[in-house]
Order: structure tokens, then C-alpha cells, then sequence
């Protein structure tokens, strides 16, 4: 429902352990359609956060798991954050699918992939607008995947990867290969990111092959 505020003790101070028995959602900010209390075709989720504990997969669970899956929210928080042990069938750290305003800081990801950008389900040109990632320690259990992953046919306006970055083990730091879209992406910046301990040779810090036009991308202080 609107307006949810799940808030721990620390990030570390309060755990939460997920083994679930198939491919599954831990968190998941998502308007659940009631009859006779919203309005028909009314799917947009507001103002919501999630704060300060830490998430751990079973640790021989190998099913496909997210641990916090966003769809189609107007003014969301995720910050202090843990998520470990996340792996099994491409598991995903944080999955983003639609809209605007959401701030996402001080996470430490470890993942098969930690962060994938997406499609919004009720939407085709909202996919992501003003989200700003900051601090982020992400570390990547697929040797040849991207710490961040955004799909293709994603509409992305105003994206800020600022603070101090740490991408670790993958093959690719951001992978963007898009085939889909149909109209101008603008306003990615990306900046003060290191990315270390690759796995795999061939890839780059920042794979970008855009289908139809991308605008004003800075990226600025990454190694």
C-alpha cells in the first residue's frame, strides 16, 4: 500500500534471512489493485522507503531471489542497506521497474547481479526519471555480468551515479545494449566510480549501444 516505511535498528543490527523454496520476491513495493478502494487502472505506488537492515540469502538457497523489487513508484528510499549470499539463477540485488523520484544510497550489494534497471510494466515511457544512486558498494558473483544492468527498451531521463562507487568482480561495471527504444534517453551521469577484481577479460566500465539516441552522458572521475 502507499506511504510504507519498513525501518531497521542498523545495517547490520537487524537481519533478515530469505531461503525461499522457488523464485520469489523478499520486498517488493508494488499498488496491489483493491476493488471499491482505488480507482480502476490506478497502479502507481507512493512515497515509500525501506531503511537500515541487513538481507541474507539461505546460504545453499540457489533459487532465483530479488530482494527488493521497486514497480512503478513515485518518490521511493532505499538506503542503508545490506544484501549478502545473493545468488542462484541470476539472482537480483535491487530490481527497478518504473517512475520517479528514487533515492537509493549507503547499500553494500553482493549479488549475481546487484543492480538491474528495467522496463516499467505500466508504462512505456516512464522507466526510470530522477533516480540518484549514491555510495554503493556493489560486487558481482556472475564473472561475466554487469554490476549494473539496464534493459533493453528502457526510457531513462535524469540518472545520477554520484558519491563514491565500488563495483567488483564482474565483467562490466554499467551494460546498456538497447534495441527496443523509440525515443531519446537523456541526463546519465556517471561519476566516481572504481570498478576492480574482474573475473573476466573484455568488458568495460561503462558499456553503452544505444538503439535510437542517448543525450547528455557525463561520466566523469571513473576507473
Amino acid at each position: 500500500r502507499h506511504r510504507a516505511h519498513l525501518v531497521g535498528m542498523g545495517q547490520y543490527a537487524t537481519k533478515v534471512l530469505f531461503d525461499p523454496p522457488g523464485p520469489a520476491p523478499l520486498f517488493e513495493f508494488k499498488h496491489g489493485l483493491r476493488p471499491g478502494v482505488y480507482k480502476t487502472g490506478a497502479k502507481l505506488i507512493v512515497q515509500c522507503s525501506i531503511k537500515d537492515l541487513a538481507i541474507y540469502g539461505a546460504a545453499d538457497n540457489v533459487q532465483k531471489k530479488v530482494a527488493i523489487k521497486v514497480v512503478d513508484a513515485d518518490v521511493i528510499e532505499v538506503s542503508g542497506i545490506a544484501i549478502q549470499r545473493w545468488f542462484g539463477d541470476q539472482s537480483i540485488g535491487l530490481q527497478l521497474q518504473g517512475r520517479e523520484f528514487g533515492f537509493f544510497d549507503n547499500m553494500s550489494i553482493r549479488a549475481d547481479l546487484p543492480i538491474s534497471i528495467e522496463k516499467n510494466p505500466n508504462l512505456n515511457w516512464i522507466s526510470i526519471d530522477m533516480f540518484v544512486f549514491r555510495n554503493m558498494w556493489l560486487l558481482v558473483e556472475d564473472p561475466n555480468g554487469p554490476a549494473v544492468r539496464i534493459a533493453s527498451g528502457v526510457a531513462l531521463t535524469n540518472v545520477l551515479f554520484d558519491g563514491t562507487h565500488s563495483w567488483n568482480g564482474g565483467k562490466y561495471g554499467l551494460y546498456w545494449v538497447d534495441t527496443e527504444s523509440k525515443g531519446t534517453s537523456l541526463n546519465l551521469s556517471i561519476k566516481n566510480v572504481r570498478m576492480e577484481q574482474g573475473k573476466a577479460h573484455g568488458g568495460h566500465i561503462v558499456h553503452i549501444d544505444h538503439n535510437f539516441a542517448l543525450q547528455n552522458l557525463i561520466i566523469e572521475n571513473v576507473n
